[in-house]
């Protein structure tokens, strides 16, 4: 049958070993605490500049400011959305010709402006000045055309201020 093999081990063995096992669970123990304590330091560092007594009251914080801004770059976004749909309807386009529509008298003193939005409606105005009397004449334009005959500088003015588009 088998035999029963004993080991014996010096009770000074056991004492040296529960010693080394003290002195590295003391070891650790110091090092966690030098953990904890820089850990602390850093959330002190980190709540000391809010004002606020804890972390929770931080986060707290930053959370109804997250809440703010987004609330504001949604009422901005809103804003935009109305300003580029406003900004395409708006006539800045322009087209200028200054002209003489009388060939044997006066200067380039007569004129056709065209204003046109990003549809190209708007408008076309033309005012011929002579010596004697000046007159104004208005043309509404959409997609680029009128219902009211155009004179050619009247096209060249819209041609103008279709390449602004």
């Amino acid at each position: 049958m088998g035999e029963t093999v004993v080991f014996e081990v010096p009770l000074e063995g056991w004492i040296s070993a529960g010693t080394v096992l003290i002195v590295l669970l003391f070891v650790l123990w110091i090092a966690a605490l030098v953990r904890i304590g820089r850990l602390k330091r850093r959330l002190n560092a980190f709540v000391d500049g809010s004002g606020m007594p804890d972390l929770e009251s931080v986060m707290r914080q930053m959370h109804e400011r997250m809440n703010a801004l987004t609330s504001k770059a949604e009422a901005h976004a809103h804003s935009i959305e109305k300003l580029e749909a406003r900004s395409g309807r708006m006539k800045s386009n322009v087209g200028v010709v200054r002209y003489n529509p009388f060939d044997d008298r006066g200067s380039d003193l007569s004129f056709s402006v065209a204003f046109l939005d990003d549809r190209e409606d708007g408008v076309v105005i033309s005012a011929l000045h002579s010596r004697d009397e000046s007159r104004v004449y208005a043309k509404p334009l959409e997609a680029g055309a009128s219902g009211y005959p155009l004179t050619p500088e009247e096209k060249q003015a819209i041609s103008q201020a279709k390449r602004k588009l």
